[in-house]
């Protein structure tokens, strides 16, 4: 009997970190409208949010404190890479234009490299369906994704999304970009 009772507490207490850790994971990845200050409609509805390291560092950000999107919709998160915006043929091509203007050489490599991670996020299928109907609904307005109660992107909707994808693309290193998937993938998880 006392055996019975010692495993059925051990269970237990197993269980309910395993709980209490899956539920804070899930809410670590979230989608939320952001603001440039606190909307003068509800300020009780945002909180302010200290910028991302990887971004400038006098950005702030005000965001609905209502998650429109959480972990639970990630199906997976992986990297590709930019391509350039133009190869060096097509450089060459604009330069024997009469009105070419000269670009400095910093900027031509720029528009010529590519290569610059970019975080995809796929959307299962019940969230794809969801974040189509979020930014069909905000067209114009902007959208915070939040790891780890740090900003990560601040993006503008320019139309509506219905592929199920997210890309990010920011200035940061490879390494950086793999943390920030793997982070991202720890939370696959959630339900």
């Amino acid at each position: 009997m006392s055996t019975t009772i010692w495993i059925m507490t051990l269970w237990a207490a197993l269980w309910v970190p395993l709980a209490v850790a899956e539920s804070t994971n899930c809410r670590s990845f979230a989608l939320r409208l952001s603001y440039d200050g606190p909307p003068t409609s509800s300020p009780s509805k945002c909180e302010k949010l200290q910028p991302h390291a990887l971004k400038h560092g006098h950005e702030q950000v005000w965001t609905s404190k209502e998650s429109l999107l959480d972990a639970s919709s990630i199906e997976k998160a992986y990297i590709t890479h930019a391509k350039p915006l133009f190869t060096q043929s097509q450089i060459q091509a604009a330069k024997l234009d009469p009105q070419y203007k000269p670009v400095p050489p910093e900027i031509e490599k720029a528009l010529t490299t590519g290569g610059q991670p970019i975080i995809n996020i796929k959307l299962r299928t019940e969230g794809a369906l969801k974040f189509a109907s979020i930014t069909a609904n905000n067209v114009h307005k902007k959208l915070a994704i939040i790891l780890d109660e740090k900003l990560l992107a601040n993006l503008v909707i320019v139309e509506p999304i219905t592929d199920g994808e997210i890309q990010i693309s920011s200035s940061w290193k490879e390494i950086e970009a793999e943390s920030i998937v793997a982070s991202i993938n720890s939370l696959l998880h959630c339900k």
